[in-house]
């Protein structure tokens, strides 16, 4: 209502992009995934409307919404309905992209789409392609660092990995821990209530979650039935969970190692951490690594 108020969008902005991904404190890694959202699409050669946090132009940025020549959904569902309403009031398209990329392999592809969503001219378009080269570089280039390390520890890895997770963070987690580091999914449980309407894509993410691999999922919010299920399962080796702090008794329980991504988080101070991106993937790595190192005192 405050946008139509202040701008009937009559003008579309070349190169102006809002975005709509996870939800500010709901999510506590928001400002870090919006940080790197924006910095990577300016990267592109994308004037970005985050709309949230300290790299948002506030009250001004969102008159702008209308503007925009393309609206991003980088959410499995949570936007999709506010991307829908300004395609119908304002004809803007939008691109959905169904959990938050993270890591090499998911962010270019992401912004390639992005790339193709966008009224680039050829150059434009090379400019953008040259700027992923460059990211992808700088981003194997710390793969490569640790690559010797990751060969000496492969036997202190987690061998699979649960998640308890909202559905674009463990659609995301699960793409990225089993395609670049190689930890399998053991049951992945969506806990957002997610709407029955996006259920059966996401339960096709799942399936075909890599070329060689399905994932089996659960949509489910009662999490003592979820820890239940965990704590009974037969399952050798080490493990990981992917949850909140109320997991840690479970994790524990099962001689897990516990990655806390989802509310409420008791057991660090965040600031501006994130997962998005490349930067977040290799944060996703300095953090599982972290808690993996910590048991060999």
């Amino acid at each position: 209502q405050y946008v139509a108020l202040h701008n009937p969008g009559s003008h579309v902005r070349k190169g102006l992009v809002n975005v709509f991904a996870t939800v500010p404190y709901q999510d506590p890694y928001w400002e870090g995934n919006f940080e790197e959202i924006k910095r990577i699409l300016n990267g592109l050669g994308l004037e970005v409307n985050i709309l949230f946090g300290q790299r948002s132009g506030g009250v001004e940025e969102w008159k702008t919404i209308p503007d925009a020549e393309l609206n991003l959904v980088v959410n499995a569902w949570v936007g999709v309905d506010i991307a829908e309403h300004l395609k119908s009031r304002y004809c803007t398209p939008y691109l959905h992209f169904p959990y938050l990329p993270i890591g090499g392999i998911e962010t270019t592809s992401f912004l390639k789409q992005v790339i193709e969503a966008v009224d680039f001219t050829g150059e434009q378009k090379a400019k953008a392609l040259r700027f992923i080269e460059t990211e992808e570089e700088i981003y194997y280039s710390f793969i490569e660092r640790m690559a010797c390390f990751m060969l000496e520890f492969r036997y202190g890895i987690p061998r699979r990995f649960y998640s308890l997770l909202d559905a674009s963070y463990s659609l995301g987690f699960s793409k990225f821990l089993l395609n670049e580091l190689g930890i399998l999914p053991a049951h992945q449980y969506i806990i957002d209530n997610t709407p029955e309407v996006f259920q059966d894509a996401i339960r096709e993410q799942f399936a075909r979650i890599s070329d060689l691999r399905s994932a089996e999922v659960s949509f489910e919010t009662d999490a003592g039935k979820i820890q239940s299920e965990i704590a009974a399962a037969d399952i050798s080796g080490r493990k990981l969970i992917l949850g909140s702090g109320w997991e840690r008794d479970l994790a524990k329980k099962i001689n897990a190692d516990l990655l806390p991504v989802s509310v409420p988080i008791s057991y660090r101070l965040l600031l501006n951490c994130g997962y998005a991106g490349y930067k977040g993937g290799l944060r996703v790595i300095e953090d599982l690594f972290d808690r993996v190192l910590d048991t060999y005192r």
